[in-house]
């Protein structure tokens, strides 16, 4: 059931134009996120009763359009996928996925080591004030040549290990996962990425 639910949301999210990709997998909170997609994790419970949502009612059409129109209102309302579980209506009640903890703390759940600590991978930036979700990626000249750049900064991989040096990744391109946000309002916020990086 659901893969059967990961595709009727892809078909809404095509169908509506939606700017970014959801995906529901076994598991709690947030499991994945960027400025682009979101895996949401869905209980045990939720998944074994998937089968009684009206987007499955066999017998009744008009409930299962009703239920796609309401998916296509829930997407709609995310300015960011994050958003999906701070939003209260009957698709996030169905699958238990509102969360009342904050979007810092839920994004710790899969990003757990601060980007200071982060040679290369995945870290976070937090503040008395925002949050957000920063990657580092080794790339060639090459690479780099063919990467769409906007917002990012690309330094020297001073420290390449030897693996990276043979496989000619001499930049690193630093760019945000996840756009920054104020923490208590969970709102977007503009900070330059130069001013993280130094």
């Amino acid at each position: 059931m659901l893969m059967l639910l990961n595709a009727v949301v892809a078909e809404v999210i095509q169908e509506h134009e939606i700017p970014f990709d959801v995906k529901f997998s076994y598991g709690s909170g947030l499991l994945d996120a960027s400025d682009k997609h979101v895996v949401v994790g869905l209980s045990a419970d939720v998944i074994a009763n998937l089968s009684t949502l009206p987007l499955f009612d066999e017998n009744m059409e008009s409930r299962r359009a009703g239920y796609k129109s309401r998916i296509a209102e829930l997407l709609k309302e995310c300015a960011r996928p994050i958003d999906i579980v701070k939003i209260k209506n009957i698709v996030t009640k169905d699958l238990d996925i509102y969360s009342r903890r904050s979007l810092s703390k839920l994004i710790r759940e899969f990003v757990n080591r601060k980007i200071e600590y982060v040679r290369l991978g995945t870290g976070y930036v937090e503040t008395d004030s925002f949050f957000a979700v920063i990657d580092k990626i080794a790339v060639t000249e090459e690479e780099l040549e063919e990467m769409d750049l906007t917002g990012a900064v690309v330094i020297d991989n001073a420290q390449a290990t030897s693996k990276e040096k043979e496989a000619g990744k001499t930049k690193i391109v630093v760019q945000y996962r996840i756009s920054p946000f104020l923490k208590e309002e969970e709102t977007p916020v503009d900070v330059d990425l130069k001013t993280l990086v130094g």
